[in-house]
């Protein structure tokens, strides 16, 4: 059981002046960095089909959600990744993208 603060006693904690935090909270940012780099992963063992098919441009979507949650050097270092793995696998493929 807490004891009362005393009359005299400065409140060390007033819940009328806390900041807001700002941005996601570090565990969703946590999540967000396993999604975004598991997903990469699975996109290195990708074919060159899966970048044509019209699914994937709904998972890019979501992918570049996810890589909005991060700070902006991993954000940066994901996409170039991305790009750089979509870029290879439309190279390999025969219809590439117009």
């Amino acid at each position: 059981m807490a004891m009362p603060a005393r009359p005299d006693q400065l409140a060390l904690f007033d819940p009328a002046e806390t900041p807001a935090a700002e941005g996601p909270s570090w565990s969703r940012v946590a999540g967000a960095r396993r999604a975004v780099f598991g997903n990469l992963a699975v996109l290195r063992k990708a074919t060159p089909a899966a970048v044509n098919a019209p699914a994937f441009v709904a998972w890019e979507a979501g992918f570049r959600q996810l890589c909005d949650l991060l700070p902006e050097a991993e954000r940066l270092e994901a996409l170039r990744a991305f790009e750089a793995d979509c870029a290879r696998l439309r190279a390999l493929s025969p219809q590439s993208f117009e």
